[in-house]
């Protein structure tokens, strides 16, 4: 993606819970991560033509970014929360024990992937901006069992993932103009369209959805064409 030209990546992924104050269906725009999966992206050769060795990761989550998604689900009058992130190895869920760990180290919520990709993009000099659904409460907070069917059926309901269809869906482009040049090349806009519809199909998105999505695709590759011309 870095070598198309893209400078800025939005990444999405469903979490559980860690703090106590945090409810199922709740949504939230992450700022700062706990790692704990033991694994860094980064462990072996640099590649130097990328990013140096020690990249700074302070804050692995673009200001700005947070600042106009923030903006936008206010417009859209979408609850979005703001929070830290715990990465755990998995794939099983966490213990009773780690969750409450996780809650006094500093996490709002948990999950199984994100932070890798995070690194990396890090490392490449790209902006990022991550949201999350939390789909169910934690075994810590509730005397339910969770399941892995469940965690998927959940997802597919939190605010009819409003904030895929109103936000990523369209109202990205905000973030594109004031913050980035997301692309120097209509391949970049293609890719992105078929990414976006196969989104579409897996959130069982409405087909007016789906064309919304290519719609706001294509304003990005207007938005390319003008770059490359000027």
């Amino acid at each position: 993606m870095k070598r198309l030209g893209v400078e800025t990546i939005i990444i999405t992924n469903c979490s559980g819970q860690a703090g106590e104050s945090v409810k199922a269906q709740d949504l939230f725009v992450i700022h700062n991560h706990l790692n704990f999966s033991g694994f860094n992206p980064l462990i072996g050769e640099n590649l130097e033509e990328y990013g140096e060795r020690f990249p700074d990761l302070a804050y692995p989550y673009n200001r700005d970014c947070i600042q106009q998604i923030k903006e936008l689900a206010a417009q859209e009058h979408i609850e979005l929360k703001e929070g830290v992130y715990a990465m755990f190895s998995g794939p099983s869920y966490e213990t009773v024990m780690e969750t409450y760990m996780a809650a006094r180290l500093g996490a709002d919520i948990v999950g199984m992937s994100t932070i890798p990709e995070v690194i990396i993009a890090n490392h490449c000099g790209m902006k990022v901006l991550a949201l999350s659904g939390v789909p169910c409460p934690a075994a810590a907070y509730s005397d339910q069992e969770i399941t892995h069917e469940q965690v998927m059926e959940n997802c597919q309901s939190i605010s009819d993932w409003k904030i895929h269809q109103r936000i990523i869906g369209g109202a990205h482009m905000n973030i594109i103009k004031k913050s980035t040049e997301l692309t120097k090349s209509p391949i970049f806009a293609i890719l992105s369209c078929l990414l976006c519809i196969l989104a579409g199909y897996s959130i069982k998105s409405s087909l007016i959805e789906i064309f919304a999505s290519v719609m706001g695709i294509i304003n990005v590759w207007l938005l390319s064409k003008e770059k490359i011309s000027n």
